[in-house]
């Protein structure tokens, strides 16, 4: 990207059990940072493959969060746990420093205008390829590169570079792009007409997550570093710049209408964003509280939510603007990782949680959990497909566990790609039948089952290989 002298905007808070650290204490508190944090949150504590650490992305944390954190890590994150790597005066130290004032350099439209980048056009590839719905795009965390393959024959059609890559890509309803987004908010855009790069901007300083619309003319970001949404044409070039007054959960665009939807993680309400060709027009809904985390639900116009608190769940309607029930759990659920699956005529939802190793099985009509089951621990992601009879889940091991759909008990058949490497992510062909899972580790590989036999036909090397989305599946998300 193009280099800049912008403008310096300083971002503060009120802490408590806030200190002062002396000069030789901040040095060694700046010391430590760059040797066991700037690597995933960034060297100007921006954010990176992490989250931001600047005061006012970290707010809702006081001094014995952030040390709590730091001592023990997350469950469910790629946030470790360092009391055996610091003292506890050096986690001490830390906690204060990071609430400290830093320095956050301004990125507006102008900014915006002038990191556009559009690449020059190329011959274009010649490709065979089965079919688009059969796209299968790679993410190596390794190489900060996306791969393009055929999810059939996996051949490898192509490759390009984004960066600290954030979330899943994004395809447009005809196959015809793929955008992706980095947490130091630069979004790229391929042109899967052509197969080459189109275009490249930095939206922010740190992004959330992007939605783009089904007819592949709006790209939104929403954005912590600044507090915005950013809207782009498919090309990439800035359309208009929206500030917003909390801090960005989540965005989506709606399965059932031409809008996007925004949750935000401090303050009780969603914003519906509205659009055609010319207009965009917004809507604050309230919400009795803020919702955390949410997930949309295939073919309604539903979604699960989790609360701030982590031990409820809601079913909240768009349409007529109401929680439709209620579900209490333990620990907070991984609602973005949800999977949702038809079972006697109904949807269910099957549903993990940070720091307990078990899935929670719910059904959507009556809303309430159907079973719990004990898995090897607390993992990342459940995955799914019409025409499989499991739900596949990783558990934070080297193990994959299957639970049966028609009777929801453990299979007793266990997938372990390699061992003593983490197992991950799961995804699978348009038609359901290969299964494809990620060894992650910078000596990782993505590898390729019989999703009915379970046996394992093929495994190809990657470096990180963080998550694989076939085209179809993450478009249409069938039921």
């Amino acid at each position: 990207m193009r280099s800049f002298a912008p403008k310096i905007v300083w971002i503060s808070a009120l802490f408590l059990f806030q200190t002062v650290l002396t000069e030789q204490a901040k040095a060694e508190a700046v010391t430590l940072y760059n040797q066991h944090c700037a690597t995933c949150h960034g060297s100007q504590r921006y954010g990176g493959y992490a989250p931001p650490l600047v005061p006012n992305a970290i707010s809702r944390h006081n001094s014995q969060d952030l040390i709590r954190i730091m001592t023990a890590g997350l469950p469910s994150t790629q946030m470790p746990e360092f009391q055996q790597k610091l003292k506890p005066a050096e986690i001490q130290s830390l906690a204060t420093w990071l609430q400290t004032p830093v320095q956050v350099t301004e990125w507006g439209d102008r900014e915006i205008r002038e990191s556009h980048q559009t690449y020059p056009a190329r011959e274009p590839l010649k490709v065979s390829l089965t079919s688009r719905e059969e796209i299968l795009l790679i993410v190596e965390r390794g190489s900060g590169s996306i791969h393009i393959y055929d999810g059939k024959t996996m051949n490898r059609l192509d490759q390009f570079f984004v960066g600290n890559i954030h979330g899943g890509p994004k395809f447009d309803d005809h196959y015809e792009s793929i955008y992706a987004v980095t947490r130091d908010g630069i979004i790229a855009g391929y042109d899967l007409k052509n197969w080459q790069m189109r275009s490249m901007v930095q939206v922010a300083q740190n992004t959330r997550n992007i939605a783009i619309s089904p007819d592949n003319q709006w790209v939104v970001a929403a954005n912590l570093l600044p507090q915005n949404l950013v809207f782009l044409d498919r090309n990439l070039k800035l359309v208009k710049t929206l500030p917003l007054e909390g801090k960005p959960a989540a965005i989506y665009h709606l399965h059932h209408r031409p809008a996007f939807l925004v949750a935000f993680t401090d303050l009780p309400s969603l914003l519906l964003i509205t659009y055609n060709q010319t207009e965009i027009q917004t809507e604050s809904i309230p919400l009795p509280e803020p919702f955390q985390d949410l997930s949309l639900i295939p073919e309604k116009p539903w979604i699960l939510a989790s609360l701030r608190e982590g031990n409820r769940v809601n079913l909240y309607d768009l349409e007529q603007r109401k929680i439709l029930g209620e579900i209490k759990t333990e620990g907070l659920p991984h609602l973005f990782s949800a999977a949702f699956f038809m079972k006697d005529h109904k949807i269910h939802a099957a549903l993990n949680h940070i720091g307990l190793a078990k899935i929670s099985l719910i059904t959507l009509e009556p809303f309430e959990v159907v079973k719990q089951v004990g898995v090897k621990g607390s993992g990342f992601f459940i995955r799914t497909h019409a025409n499989n009879p499991w739900l596949w889940l990783d558990s934070n091991t080297d193990t994959i566990q299957l639970i049966r759909k028609d009777n929801f008990e453990l299979h007793t058949v266990e997938l372990q790609p390699q061992s003593g490497k983490k197992a991950m992510h799961i995804e699978f062909t348009a038609d359901g039948k290969e299964a494809f899972v990620s060894i992650w580790d910078p000596a990782g590989a993505v590898v390729i089952y019989d999703a009915r036999t379970l046996q394992e036909k093929q495994r190809i090397p990657f470096n990180m290989p963080i998550g694989k989305y076939n085209a179809y599946n993450k478009t249409f998300f069938p039921l």
